[in-house]
């Protein structure tokens, strides 16, 4: 059976945790480290070790070509680990996404509020450049990743946005944001 009762209750485990921490983010490192020592060494290193003790109470002599079949949790496992390691960079970007998204509408109603009116870039006023943001920000949400090259250059300093709005921290905020999915993008 290339599947224990203890790889049952472990992917069900899983399932579990994965449920329950879904919002949760860990550090890239910790992360990595855990998935890589759980999945590649600890977790098959157990299962294949229970699994050849139930063999040998069930049958009480141990062929080693009998329990070969236990070296093949090592690869499965391994594939478990990958998946679930995409499955948390999945997680991640979806949570770096949706903070981004609740950002630009707090850029979008300060941006609302502002009255400037002199030239900055192509637009020759806050209300003009505030038309263009809701449009974008609506693009982003619809999936449009192309939108990412106009908000770089919006909210990179000393453009833009300090200029009709002003509020450099989250202005700086963004920017940052729109770095990381730039990157990612490219």
């Amino acid at each position: 059976m290339i599947f224990g009762y203890f790889d049952f209750l472990l992917i069900g485990l899983l399932i579990f945790l994965n449920i329950k921490f879904w919002k949760k983010q860990l550090d890239g490192n910790i992360g990595c480290f855990l998935v890589f020592f759980l999945f590649g060494i600890l977790i098959p290193l157990v299962s294949q070790i229970i699994e050849v003790h139930r063999i040998s109470i069930s049958t009480g002599i141990i062929d080693s070509f009998e329990i070969l079949y236990t070296f093949l949790r090592f690869p499965i496992y391994w594939l478990i680990g990958i998946l679930q390691t995409i499955l948390i960079s999945l997680k991640k970007q979806e949570v770096i996404n949706k903070s981004f998204l609740n950002d630009l509408k707090k850029a979008e109603l300060l941006a609302s509020k502002s009255n400037k009116c002199f030239p900055s870039g192509k637009y020759l006023s806050a209300k003009e450049f505030h038309k263009d943001l809701v449009d974008e920000i609506t693009k982003f949400e619809k999936g449009d990743s192309d939108t990412i090259d106009n908000l770089w250059r919006w909210f990179a300093p000393t453009c833009q946005w300090d200029d009709y709005v002003g509020e450099i921290d989250l202005g700086e905020k963004i920017f940052q944001k729109l770095n990381h999915l730039k990157n990612l993008k490219s």
